[in-house]
């Protein structure tokens, strides 16, 4: 009896030593090209805010974890199928509730604007009512907040893909305004030299947050878990307000959206 007690005690601390030796999987994020967020340098290399929370939550948790930049409405896409582990910078939407779970904490803010020509200025009050008879246009899979999607029925809005193409068709008359957070537009006129031609116009519509976010589909609770807990912790401790520091970005840390 006793020799069988010492086996079953030696398997079972084999098999817990096993188990902890066993390396964890790649955990793969998804994202898209965000300013300052989510880039990549010119051997393809993701980098930005975003890489850098990440590389600390690695090292914290043990889990390996990779970003892969995508069209943004493919990045969401992989999400909802489950096919990829998490996901870069969302804001949170009712829709997106349905299938995506978010991080415990943001890890940026953004004022949501319209942009239009400087030589064509356009009244605006922050109310999206009296903007009936001007064509907005938005970014595909861009989430704008309730306000904005309460109003849609009201407007004529146009959809592209990506910031750098509504810039361009506003500077070419195609379109009255466009609606964008305010990094990228700034990034984007400052690219384009385009100071002298397109303003931002204030206030605000709205102010929003980016998340992590995970798959509802596929859900590994122990990694979100481990992670949250990682992500919390650089919160409190102000890694996160130091990192967004280095690209130029304010964290505050209490807002919602």
């Amino acid at each position: 009896m006793i020799v069988r007690l010492v086996i079953a005690c030696c398997l079972f601390a084999f098999t817990v030593s096993t188990q902890a030796d066993e390396p964890r999987k790649t955990q793969v994020f998804a994202g898209a090209f965000f300013p300052f967020i989510l880039e990549q340098d010119n051997q393809g290399t993701p980098r930005g805010l975003s890489v850098d929370i990440l590389e600390r939550v690695s090292a914290i948790t043990g889990d390996p974890i990779e970003v892969k930049v995508y069209p943004w409405a493919r990045a969401q896409q992989l999400l909802k199928l489950g096919s990829v582990d998490g996901l870069v910078g969302p804001y949170r939407s009712a829709e997106r509730d349905g299938y995506m779970t978010y991080s415990s904490r943001h890890f940026y803010e953004d004022r949501m604007v319209l942009l239009q020509r400087k030589s064509e200025p356009i009244p605006w009050d922050g109310n999206f009512k009296s903007m009936s008879s001007y064509s907005i246009l938005t970014i595909n899979g861009w989430a704008y907040g309730p306000e904005f999607e309460a109003s849609r029925p009201l407007l004529r809005i146009e959809k592209v893909t990506t910031a750098a193409q509504a810039l361009l068709m506003l500077r070419n008359d195609q379109v009255d305004l466009v609606a964008l957070n305010e990094r990228n537009a700034l990034y984007e006129i400052r690219k384009e030299a385009a100071l002298e031609e397109i303003e931002i116009k204030e206030p605000e519509f709205r102010t929003v947050v980016g998340y992590f976010a995970f798959p509802k589909k596929q859900t590994d609770a122990a990694f979100q878990k481990r992670f949250n807990d990682a992500l919390n912790q650089l919160a409190v401790t102000g890694e996160i307000k130091q990192l967004s520091a280095r690209y130029g970005l304010a964290y505050i840390g209490e807002l919602s959206n």
